[in-house]
């Protein structure tokens, strides 16, 4: 004996209860989808150019990231959260008016580690931590030092 399909059912009340629910979720979905709407069907010439433009400015905070996804994607290391706060913190501290350069690992790269990944770690945590005093610093009206850490040398 075959069991019949349930025939879906349109339900307003479970609708208006997820949208109360998850108003900046659907907030999100409604301007991603008129934005997406607005490139496809409108935009002239001069809005896309416009766009690209924002959009380039909106990236340039994830330049100096990409160093680290690098170096992360060479010796086969993901950390999503270490990341997130590396992307947040290179981000304020862009909103405060601090641009941070794209990181460089020429010398991570030269020595030697006896356990490369936990240094890589290490190295990131140290980013982290100098990029947050740095921005403490700023929204205290100082100037962002930063002082660059080096991991142990013992490896």
């Amino acid at each position: 004996m075959t069991e019949k399909k349930r025939k879906a059912v349109y339900n307003p009340q479970a609708d208006t209860k997820w949208i109360e629910n998850n108003k900046e979720r659907k907030n999100y979905l409604t301007r991603r989808s008129n934005a997406r709407g607005f490139i496809r069907n409108i935009a002239t010439a001069d809005d896309l150019m416009e766009l690209q433009s924002m959009i380039v400015d909106r990236l340039k905070p994830q330049d100096a990231l990409r160093g680290f996804k690098e170096l992360l994607n060479e010796y086969g290391v993901e950390d999503p959260l270490r990341e997130t706060k590396l992307k947040l913190a290179i981000s304020e501290l862009d909103n405060n008016g601090v641009k941070v350069n794209q990181f460089t690992f020429e010398r991570f790269k030269q020595e030697k580690h006896s356990d490369v990944k936990a240094d890589l770690i290490e190295t990131l945590d140290n980013t982290i931590e100098d990029l947050e005093k740095a921005l403490e610093n700023v929204k205290m009206g100082k100037a962002p030092s930063i002082q660059i850490k080096g991991h142990n040398k013992g490896h």
